[in-house]
């Protein structure tokens, strides 16, 4: 979709572009957005009522279960990115955390059914000059990072201000190019999720990265990819969300080099051992006992 700015140019058009994209959306519209997926999630919820569990359905019947809004959120650490491979992103040895990741394992316990209106994806990168995690298992990792990285689901970003940094390995000295806020190889890659072996839903994670800074403001939807078609979540199924890489050269970087520029200075290159990480959330509508 193209943006007309009638009486704007050179800088100043780019300029009203990055702020019209990355503006914030007000709370008000946020709660809005995923108000009108839940009222259509809660209609399909119903129409896959007859296929819940029979205990789950007296339940139902009895008034033990309520239903509400809900968001489930998992984040792990992503590493590989071998040509054409596939990683587990929930691990079926996966723990519940706070904070980190919603599911027992990798199911839902029994009596608890989601029906999956929205899916949101954001990326998150931590960078230590000091501090090379690689050894460590992911688990490990996640419960000092997963929480307390910033996340973001904007894939790019003008670069203003008298100081770039280029995650590619180059600079720009006239701080005009955009900047790669996730790595290309992730954006190329197929999220697929299934459940008892049945896909779910499967999408490269660029197009659902529908926050970036190029989307039109009336499809940001609070960040949140709505589909088309709900699918539902069943109580203690294997669950799984798989993430796989393009057919490419590249991989993940373990490590970057980011080079600092500034009028009359040097470039100062500095290192930085990177993990990377990804954070799901299904927005929706759950059925769960009353507690």
């Amino acid at each position: 979709m193209a943006y007309e700015m009638s009486g704007v140019d050179g800088a100043e058009a780019l300029y009203a572009v990055q702020n019209q994209q990355t503006a914030l959306l007000s709370p008000e519209k946020v709660m809005a957005n995923l108000a009108s997926i839940n009222s259509k999630t809660m209609r399909a919820f119903l129409a896959y009522s007859g296929r819940l569990d029979m205990e789950t359905l007296r339940q139902v019947n009895a008034g033990n279960i309520k239903f509400r809004d809900a968001a489930w959120i998992h984040r792990a650490r992503i590493r590989g990115g071998t040509s054409g491979g596939t990683i587990s992103v929930l691990r079926s040895n996966n723990t519940r955390r706070p904070g980190i990741s919603d599911f027992y394992v990798n199911k839902l316990p029994k009596g608890l059914n989601i029906c999956v209106g929205g899916i949101s994806v954001r990326y998150g990168k931590n960078q230590d000059a000091t501090i090379n995690r690689q050894t460590l298992d992911d688990e490990t990792v996640e419960n000092v990072l997963a929480a307390v990285v910033p996340y973001t689901n904007q894939a790019y970003m003008p670069a203003f201000g008298p100081t770039t940094y280029n995650f590619q390995g180059s600079f720009d000295t006239n701080d005009t190019e955009l900047v790669t806020r996730i790595p290309t190889i992730l954006q190329s890659s197929i999220l697929t999720i299934k459940q008892a072996g049945i896909v779910e839903h499967q999408m490269t994670l660029g197009e659902m990265l529908l926050a970036s800074w190029n989307a039109p403001p009336e499809i940001k939807r609070g960040g949140t990819y709505q589909l088309e078609k709900a699918f539902m979540l069943w109580e203690d199924k294997d669950i799984s969300i798989d993430l796989t890489f393009p057919q490419s050269g590249d991989i993940l970087p373990i490590a970057e080099t980011l080079y600092h520029t500034h009028p009359g200075q040097p470039v100062s290159p500095v290192t930085y051992n990177t993990e990377h990480f990804l954070e799901i959330t299904f927005h929706g509508v759950e059925g769960a006992p009353i507690r």
